[in-house]
């Protein structure tokens, strides 16, 4: 249901972009401060994140993984209050990034 007009809108909102501006050394981590863009509209946001360490795929290729967690209003964006659906989203991330 999530996917649904009512929500995420996934149809004709098929990605969700947050662009950084910059990207600043935390006690825990770092944190990027941009922009998060979803459903046609735009809101600023701080990501914080941390750097896992250095790996190596199953090709061979040499990588930097990284994870993180950011809430967001969905009311903010456009979404519709709806009466027993909660307003804050959390969003876990873990990502891979190849080193070239």
């Amino acid at each position: 249901h999530l996917a649904e007009e009512d929500f995420f809108n996934v149809a004709k909102f098929p990605t969700i972009v947050f662009e950084s501006n910059s990207i600043a050394q935390t006690d825990t981590g770092y944190v990027a401060t941009g922009n998060l863009s979803l459903i046609g509209n735009t809101q600023p946001l701080d990501l914080p994140f941390k750097h896992l360490g250095k790996g190596t795929d199953k090709n061979g290729n040499d990588f930097e993984a990284f994870e993180g967690s950011f809430v967001f209003d969905r009311i903010a964006y456009g979404m519709e209050e709806i009466s027993g659906a909660g307003n804050i989203v959390t969003v876990n991330f873990y990502c891979e990034l190849l080193a070239k």
